[in-house]
């Protein structure tokens, strides 16, 4: 009986491990198919995720062809899109293929103008921005076709473990104890980001408050019962009155925050960093993601991604482009998200969704999610002549792409409006179709693509992806958790494909996985019970 065995390098806890490939008669937990017809492939990974500190756990696996193309993959996203992080504890698992996308407009969250989604433990919420009328959070029930409020929810909300981590403006709190508790004569606290095992937070101060606001950090991890102090944060002072986080993320072992006012901080060793300091130009990163060894930042006024590789920061021009027809002014990448194996971005001011083929490198427009009005470069934003006509702000009308939250087997997609703030009779230069296409949420469906939520366990858990005829199922110690149509045959890397890859942990789309491997396998057994 004979071993494959192989290493690669992993960022797990900045160490090397040794992965294992074991062969089928090996894996004794996993029992033969018997007489009936098996699965096409099985893939079971027995993994520790360890202390949750916060980390993107990354990429579980790919399969990649002899020249190196993934025909197959699976991991943990990381991304921050405006105000929303993504859950890191959905698996996300998918397989290429050449399937067309379908979208469907669902019924209509509120009135507003605009809406911004996220996603926890398995189900997508919705709520207007702070400028819109009904500021409920409501999460989609796909039973009754509505969304219905979702009352305790609360979108800064950060799952931690097997728990919350929630703030308000005097108190943090993990589960049921208070970790920390702040003097009412510093101001408030909002905006938290935990990660690498740093809490992060933004203090700020009421407007007719001369103080200036200030990043805050404390190290923390989930398993303390010490409070933390308030005089034990490592401070970053912002240098102007108003500046406020837009979008958050990490790389390997650096925290990175962005801000309104252009400017973009590194938290390395416990020491705050100034990566770009605000300087009056317009420079805006509304969203994070981590791809492959990278983190990508959407960039405004080009539109384009930033990149960060660990050292510097670096714009990848072109990347994405610019829709025929319409100006190359004031664009702004607002969204990042990954399904199906491929990058996703949503461009601000015409509501561009374009898609990114990692294999081949090349950017497509998938679609406008407007109708209306007729692209043009004569104007840099929708209706701005007719805005300005009445007095209002030039680019009140331009079409946001909110959020791209892949969850299931779909990707759901938002619009907005500049602001949630809704349709007035003095906008009458939209009709009634128009204004019904800002504060819409679609669901972007196309097979091969599955968001699955895993319950946390200390210790070890067996995760085993399994592809049927059909379907694409995920397992977590023996229970399905998440389960996906495939694409028609003619569509996707037949079994023989998939059988000759190189199967590969631990490195990918997702990023270097920051968790420890203790049996990866590929076999065409059913999978275990």
């Amino acid at each position: 009986m004979t071993l494959n065995r192989f290493e690669t390098t992993l960022m797990v806890r900045m160490a090397v491990v040794l992965i294992t490939l074991v062969t089928p008669t090996q894996a004794s937990d996993i029992p033969s198919a018997g007489s009936g017809p098996g699965p096409e492939r099985l893939y079971t990974i027995t993994l520790d995720r360890g202390e949750d500190l916060g980390q993107n756990f990354g990429t579980l696996f790919e399969v990649r062809t002899a020249e190196g193309q993934t025909l197959l993959g699976a991991g943990f996203l990381g991304a921050y899109n405006t105000f929303d992080r993504a859950d890191r504890h959905l698996l996300h698992v998918f397989e290429r293929n050449e399937a067309p996308p379908t979208f469907e407009a669902l019924p209509r969250v509120n009135d507003d103008a605009g809406v911004y989604l996220f996603d926890r433990g398995g189900r997508v919420y919705a709520r207007s921005a702070a400028d819109g009328l009904d500021l409920s959070v409501r999460s989609f029930n796909e039973t009754t076709r509505r969304w219905d409020l979702a009352e305790g929810v609360s979108p800064e909300a950060t799952p931690i473990a097997d728990g919350l981590l929630t703030v308000n403006d005097r108190e943090v709190r993990y589960k049921d104890r208070v970790i920390l508790t702040w003097p009412e004569s510093q101001g408030n606290l909002s905006r938290p980001y935990y990660a690498q095992g740093q809490l992060v937070l933004w203090n700020h101060f009421d407007r007719n408050d001369a103080r200036v606001e200030r990043f805050l950090t404390w190290r923390w991890r989930p398993g303390q019962t010490e409070p933390l102090s308030p005089t034990g944060a490592i401070p970053l002072q912002l240098g102007k009155k108003g500046e406020f986080p837009y979008a958050m993320g990490q790389l390997k072992s650096d925290v990175l925050v962005t801000t309104n006012q252009g400017g973009v901080y590194r938290l390395r060793d416990d020491r705050w960093e100034t990566l770009r300091s605000p300087d009056g130009k317009s420079h805006q990163v509304y969203c994070a993601l981590n791809v492959g060894e990278a983190l990508w930042l959407g960039h405004y006024p080009s539109g384009e991604i930033l990149e960060y590789d660990g050292n510097a920061l670096s714009l990848k021009a072109g990347f994405p482009p610019v829709m025929p027809g319409v100006s190359r002014n004031a664009r702004e990448a607002q969204t990042l998200s990954l399904h199906g194996g491929d990058v996703y971005a949503g461009i601000w001011p015409w509501a561009e969704l374009w898609r990114l083929q990692p294999n081949s490198g090349a950017w497509n427009l998938v679609r406008r999610m407007f109708s209306q009005p007729a692209v043009t470069a004569a104007t840099t934003h929708p209706y701005e002549t007719e805005a300005t006509a009445r007095g209002a702000v030039l680019n009140q009308w331009g079409q946001r792409l909110t959020s791209l939250v892949p969850l299931g087997n779909d990707l759901f997609v938002s619009t907005s409006a500049k602001s949630s703030k809704p349709w007035s009779p003095e906008d009458n230069f939209l009709d009634e179709a128009a204004r019904k296409e800002y504060g819409r949420v679609y669901r972007m469906s196309r097979p091969g693509h599955v968001a699955a939520p895993l319950r946390w366990t200390a210790g070890s858990t067996q995760l085993q992806v399994v592809l049927d005829h059909k379907t694409i199922r995920v397992l977590q110690d023996g229970t399905l958790v998440g389960e996906a149509n495939r694409s028609l045959p003619n569509e996707r890397p037949s079994a023989d494909v998939l059988r000759n890859g190189r199967l590969i942990p631990g490195q990918g789309l997702y990023g270097p996985a920051q968790l420890k491997f203790l049996q990866v396998a590929a076999d065409t057994s059913e999978p275990s019970k």
